[in-house]
């Protein structure tokens, strides 16, 4: 168990690849504990945490979890065990509290076929396991597309015409989120105004907590963020 809740997912120390390579060579069963124990740590961090300091750790964590899947090289059961295990578990106690994170990224990628690759086909993976939706309108179009026949390749010619399609079915998705107060992550590599005004939308509502990210995953950035009523947040002045 770590010290503080945040450690285990620090980027600056690595801990998810590092906390991977440890789980690597265990044995299924030993696995298995080891992924119990780190849920029961979890579930003992949070219950210390009031709702201010829960919701301001679950900021600190998916800002970890976007500048690490930003440079990962790599998906596997174990980066998928030991996520679910400590931000998904997170993800859940929070939502049991309440609180709804919703975190909102305008960062722009090379659009070609490999220069979003992490957008399309890995970011997911990863807020998934975490107990986050994941929507990002150029995946959403990359889908369309599929359907309509096109080879994954072919995302830079044809990405134009299917581009407002995907804007489109993403804001169905913010719409459900919000129904069902679920946790996600909006990513646009393509924003404008009116396709983040609606992820942002509940920005200053009860139990709801909005960040926005416009700056690249370096170290040292962050996102801006608007708490709810009655959570206090560094800086505030409460």
């Amino acid at each position: 168990m770590f010290r503080k809740v945040t450690d285990y997912w620090d980027k600056q120390a690595d801990a998810i690849d590092n906390a991977c390579q440890r789980l690597s060579p265990m044995s299924e069963s030993a696995r298995l504990q080891a992924i119990d124990e780190m849920q029961r740590a979890i579930e003992r961090h949070f219950a210390v945490l009031d709702d201010s300091l829960a919701a301001q750790t679950c900021w600190i964590m998916v800002e970890d979890l976007y500048k690490s899947v930003t440079v990962s090289t790599y998906w596997n059961e174990n980066l998928r065990l030991y996520i679910a295990a400590t931000a998904g578990r997170y993800s859940a106690l929070l939502s049991a509290r309440g609180i709804t994170f919703n975190f909102v990224i305008n960062n722009e990628f090379e659009p070609t076929t490999f220069g979003m690759l992490g957008p399309i086909e890995v970011f997911g993976r990863w807020f998934n396991a975490a107990g986050f939706v994941y929507i990002c309108p150029q995946q959403l179009a990359r889908d369309r597309m599929a359907v309509d026949g096109h080879p994954p390749d072919a995302y830079e010619q044809q990405f134009q015409r299917y581009a407002a399609e995907g804007v489109h079915a993403a804001g169905r998705a913010v719409a459900q989120c919000h129904e069902e107060s679920r946790h996600f992550v909006y990513f646009d590599a393509d924003a404008t105004t009116e396709s983040l005004e609606q992820a942002l939308s509940r920005h200053g509502q009860p139990g709801h907590v909005v960040a926005y990210r416009d700056a690249p995953p370096w170290p040292g950035t962050t996102s801006s963020v608007w708490p709810p009523p009655g959570i206090r947040w560094p800086g505030d002045g409460s």
